[in-house]
């Protein structure tokens, strides 16, 4: 019959920095059924530089098949492909019977590309070889795998996402959870969620938080350091505290600007002052003049005009016209020289 109870007891010691200890006590019954199943495991691990090896011994007790015990060992180390990569290796003795597995996984593409590669064999003459791949886009999960063994294959396929209508319209994401955030960066494409993979705001600016801790304050935060020079963002970071169940919005401050570096000159060929202020139609300073007639702007992406003056004189001594459209980028910047008239 189905599980009626269980009872678990762990104890866990750390030995030293590198090492721990673990034992693990549990118990369960059956409905319909007087058969009680006990398992005591051990579990010893350790590291050696960067190399992990672990050791285990478990003992399964019923009262109507005996004993079974069970020894095994593995050791995983990191591997360097210009990505997270780890190689485990493992041999179990269940019983009378050997097995041994060799296994290599990792992920790229921060985290978003996953694979799975392993071959086993058994005292038996038993070989299989398995291989997975995942990936998690912004707008579902999808994943596909291949087993072989002496005597049969098998291919899986499988896809998950989830779907979220409200009130600007449906938004698709890789999962979603009891509680969740909707995140709106308004019209700017393409920033991630920390400690959300996978996650990105699509064309309009919204993306889906998944698994938020209700009735806890919780932090949404943007991964702001992968976006443009063109980006402007007030506040990366939010607090909410969602009821369970509950999608709650949360709306950031952004823009996109255009990040002028512009080298302007007088009509004599001259420098503009250093500490020259720059100032826009409706009397607003948006920058200053540096060292060789240099100054860094951000602005809109339409064409305006700019007021210059320095010294004493309040009124502007010339004006700079300025075009994005028409500047050459480079490193994320607009570049251009300009004549101040």
């Amino acid at each position: 019959g189905s599980r009626r109870s269980r009872l678990e007891a762990s104890i866990y010691q750390n030995i030293g920095s590198r090492s721990s200890l673990s034992l693990t006590l549990s118990q369960q019954d059956y409905w319909q059924s007087s058969v009680t199943q006990r398992q005591y495991q051990l579990n010893l691990s350790t590291h050696y530089k960067d190399v992990g090896l672990n050791l285990f011994t478990s003992k399964s007790l019923n009262e109507t098949r005996g004993s079974d015990r069970q020894i095994g060992f593995s050791a995983t180390l990191p591997l360097d492909f210009g990505h997270r990569a780890t190689a485990t290796f493992d041999t179990q003795k269940n019983g009378d019977h050997f097995s041994q597995r060799a296994t290599l996984s990792g992920s790229t593409d921060q985290n978003r590309l996953n694979y799975q590669a392993s071959l086993s064999r058994d005292d038996d003459h038993q070989q299989s070889g398995a291989l997975s791949l995942g990936y998690q886009a912004a707008f579902g999960s999808v994943g596909a795998g291949l087993t072989q063994g002496n005597d049969y294959r098998s291919v899986s396929l499988n896809a998950s996402g989830a779907l979220l209508l409200h009130a600007d319209g449906l938004e698709t994401g890789p999962y979603l959870g009891e509680t969740s955030a909707l995140v709106e960066v308004p019209g700017i494409a393409g920033v991630g969620v920390v400690n959300a993979i996978g996650v990105r705001t699509n064309d309009r600016g919204y993306a889906l938080a998944p698994y938020l801790q209700p009735y806890r304050q919780n932090q949404v935060t943007l991964q702001t350091d992968q976006l443009g020079p063109e980006v402007e963002i007030d506040n990366g970071t939010a607090q909410v505290v969602p009821t369970r169940g509950a999608v709650v919005k949360t709306t950031f401050s952004a823009r996109t600007v255009a990040r002028l570096a512009i080298t302007a000159r007088t009509v004599t060929g001259q420098p503009l002052p250093f500490g020259a202020q720059l100032s826009n139609s409706d009397g607003a300073v948006v920058g200053f003049v540096g060292q060789a007639g240099q100054t860094l702007l951000s602005t809109g992406n339409e064409p305006q005009v700019l007021d210059v003056s320095w010294g004493e004189q309040a009124e502007p001594r010339c004006r700079l016209t300025i075009d994005p459209r028409d500047m050459d980028q480079s490193q994320g910047y607009l570049m251009q020289e300009l004549t101040c008239r």
